[in-house]
This record gives C-alpha cells, structure tokens and sequence, in this order.
C-alpha cells in the first residue's frame, strides 16, 4: 500500500496529468460555447432545409410539368406531379409555424412531408433524401410525439442530457482510450528509459507490487478524468444550460430494425463497454512497456494492435464476437448498432484477457 501512496503521489504531481484535466474541462466549456453561441444557427438551419427543400420540388415539379405537355396521359407524371403539389403546401404550412412554439405540430407536419416524400421516391421521383434516412426520421418525430418529449438539436442542444450524450459519444469513439494512452502509456516504459526502474528492483517491494500499484494508480487517473469530465459538464449545463430528460430517446439498429434506448441507458451501456476496455488496454500497456521499454515504441505497437483488434470486429461472426476484446474500441458503433448481437456480449472476454495479461506481466516482471 505505501508504494502505491508513493505512485499516485507522483502521478497527482506529475505536469502532464494536471495539463489534460485541464485541457479536458477547458474542452467541455468550450464544447458548450459552441453550442450556446450557434442556437441561433438551428433556426436558420430550418429555414435553409425548407428552403433547399421547396426549391428541389418546384423545380421537379416544373420538370413534370414540361414533359406532360408532351405526355399529357402519362399517369406515372400525373401522379408524381399530385404527389409534388401537396409537398408544396406541407412545406408552406411548416414554413407558416416555423417560429411557433407548437413542436408537436411541427413534428406531424414533418411525418406528413416525410411520408409523401416517401411514396414520391417509390414512385421512381427524385429528392435528396435516402428512405433509409426518412424512416430514421419518421421514426424519431413519432417516438417523440409519443413520449412527450420536445426534440433537440443532435449537435447543438443545450439541454444536459443530450449536451452529455453529445460529449459521450466522442469520449465512446476513441477518446478515453486516447486519453488513457497519453496520460498512462509511459506509465512503465520511462522507468526504463529514465534507468529508475533497477533502483525499484534494490528496494524491499515485491516487484509484482510494482505492476499491482501502477495499475491502480492508471485506474484512478481513467476515473478522475471521467469524474472531471462529467462535473464540468453537469455543472456549466446547471448554470447556463436547460433541463431536458435522460429518457429521450438514441436511435439505434437492431437486426435492421429501428428501435430506441434512452439517454440514460446508452450513457450507462458506453460507460461499462468503454471502462472495460480501458482497463485491458492499460495492463496492455503496461505489458508492452516492461516488453519493449520504450514509451514511443509501446504506444505505436499498442496503436497498431488496437486498430487490427478493431478491424477484426467486422470479419468475425457474431458467435466469435463473444470472445472479442477488442471490439469496444470505437464503443459507440457497437451500441448504436446491434445486428445479431447485444451491447454487453464482448465484456467477458474483455475481463478475461485483462486478468490473464495481468498474470502475465507480474509473472514477467517477477522473472526478472
């Protein structure tokens, strides 16, 4: 227990670890600027979505117009054109209630364009929109209007718990695990590189207390960093921000259905699925490091491996996923996507190898 004192004591005094918490907090208000100075960007937005979208059917819609006159009986046109005009006075009626605070009608009057820009499409017409796209957006306005819940911008919001998904969603794509490189990587290595590491082996420590303290001390770092993270956030969205709910509902894909999970339950699934990894990737660190003893050299390789760990996830079975470590590295995919598979299903394995590669290099570290 002293020498792991003695290792977090260094760590809390260490520039580097006071530099990232800062630049982590400085990132969540700045995160929160941007999406407080661009509010007014939302309503323009809107403006220049109906705009775009009343242009492209008015000039579909000449065009429908001017090949009738050659095809005055063609009823595929006909029906396009019926299907253009009443485009038309939906997106009038939207553009009528634009400033109104009326979300619910607002939302049915977008399903009502969404779904006539659907049969549009069946019909062979042409609008920049996927259907894969409309049905997302069907869906969401529905799920909305359903449960109550006004509907937030997706990158601009300001109310806590889609301003924290929003923060989450980068921290789930990498950026814990980036952090944890940065911050913990040399955690091993530099003993070499600075030659401190044969004055550890002369005191009287059990040298796989060396790779135990270590360990724990990189796991406080991944919890104070989260702890800061989520603190600065709750705390500028309590100040400065608005209420929201954590039941609004992510859209997510499910054996190529829509379903919903809410903030809530994707907050909680990120953060198990991305500190599961996190701890595997720091033994793995660790492992590398009293291998290689050298900092530049350990993070390359345990890039290296993460990304073909990673790019493995898409050639594997879903059987074999179970057994995949590496398949929460970039976490958000595998929440927001479960075809065939379920959000939980790789944490086993994930443990597993965290235990075994923490055996194995106390077991090394011991040999020497």
């Amino acid at each position: 227990m002293t020498y792991v004192t003695f290792e977090l004591k260094k760590m809390m005094f260490d520039k580097k670890f006071h530099l990232f918490m800062l630049l982590c907090i400085l990132f969540v208000i700045g995160m929160f600027i941007r999406n407080v100075i661009f509010q007014p960007y939302i309503e323009k937005e809107e403006q220049e979505i109906l705009a775009k979208h009343t242009e492209t059917v008015r000039s579909n819609e000449e065009s429908i117009q001017n090949t009738l006159h050659a095809e005055p009986n063609n009823e595929k046109l006909q029906h396009l054109l019926s299907i253009s005009e009443q485009l038309l006075i939906t997106l009038t009626e939207l553009r009528n209630i634009q400033n109104s605070k009326d979300w619910r009608t607002k939302l049915t009057l977008e399903n009502e364009f969404l779904f006539a820009v659907k049969d549009y499409k069946k019909a062979e017409g042409d609008f920049p929109l996927s259907l894969i796209d409309i049905e997302q957006r069907i869906a969401t306005n529905e799920k909305l209007i359903t449960d109550d819940i006004k509907p937030q911008h997706p990158t601009f919001s300001v109310a806590m718990p889609n301003f924290l998904k929003l923060l989450t969603s980068l921290l789930f794509q990498f950026g814990a695990i980036l952090f944890v490189i940065v911050i913990t990587g040399d955690i091993l290595s530099s003993e070499y590189e600075q030659r401190s590491i044969q004055l550890l082996f002369t005191q009287p420590i059990n040298k796989k207390n060396i790779i135990t303290s270590k360990y724990l001390v990189s796991l406080f770092v991944y919890i104070a960093m989260l702890f800061i993270f989520f603190a600065t956030a709750i705390l500028v969205n309590v100040l400065f921000g608005k209420k929201g709910t954590f039941q609004y509902p992510v859209l997510i894909e499910n054996n190529g259905d829509i379903e919903f999970i809410s903030i809530a339950d994707y907050l909680f699934q990120g953060i198990i699925v991305t500190s599961a990894t996190v701890f595997m990737v720091i033994i793995l660190s660790m492992f590398l490091g009293l291998i290689l003893k050298h900092t530049l050299k350990t993070v390359i390789v345990l890039t290296i491996i993460l990304f073909i760990g990673y790019s493995l996830t898409w050639v594997s079975s879903n059987f074999l996923l179970w057994f995949h470590p590496f398949q929460y590295v970039l976490a958000n995919e595998r929440i927001v996507y479960q075809n065939d598979t379920v959000w939980y299903q790789g944490i086993f394995s994930i443990f597993l190898s965290t235990a075994l590669l923490f055996w194995i290099t106390k077991r090394k570290i011991s040999s020497k």
